[in-house]
């Protein structure tokens, strides 16, 4: 008898940063201000005994303070 376990998994994350202060005319701008977001996509497979997952990953980071030198956007793909 064949039997499958099937899985799926979604998740999402937001976090936001406003903690700028414009300080420019003292010599030293404090603070940071970002945005980081990303969702995370699943599916896993269990069929007697063997296991299989397939995971994406899409992740999204913005600092206007840095001038874009630390923005990023990564895409991944994980396989087990």
């Amino acid at each position: 008898m064949c039997s499958t376990n099937l899985d799926l998994f979604a998740a999402c994350f937001f976090s936001n940063a406003d903690y700028g202060q414009d300080n420019f005319a003292k010599g030293l701008p404090l603070g940071i201000e970002f945005q980081r977001q990303g969702p995370n996509l699943a599916v896993a497979a269990l069929w007697q005994k063997c296991f299989a997952k397939l995971q994406y990953r899409f992740d999204y980071y913005s600092e206007p303070g840095s001038g874009g030198a630390n923005n990023y956007v990564a895409h991944a793909i994980l396989a087990r």
